[in-house]
């Protein structure tokens, strides 16, 4: 029979964080290897970098170098951010 809990403490919950975004999305310059970095394709990390600064309220540029190497970095959208007109 089924018995309902108060509370329970569960090991691992949650899902880990495979890249360290919170690091390479801090505004300055990074270049990633594969497979050091990342162990995807670089078109699949650059649209992980990009939905990663969304997340954070943030953009980021990015540039594949070839293969296996990719250059981002990300930085605030200050026209979304105050709703201004680009020139």
């Amino acid at each position: 029979m089924a018995t309902q809990l108060e509370n329970f403490a569960f090991v691992g919950a949650g899902r880990k964080r495979k890249y360290q975004w919170d690091l390479w999305l801090d505004g300055n310059i990074w270049k990633l290897t594969r497979p050091d970095d990342f162990q995807c394709n670089v078109n699949s990390l650059r649209n992980g970098a990009m939905q990663a600064s969304r997340h954070r309220g943030l953009k980021v540029r990015t540039t594949i170098v070839d293969d296996d190497t990719i250059v981002i970095q990300a930085y605030e959208d200050v026209l979304h951010e105050f709703n201004a007109q680009p020139f």
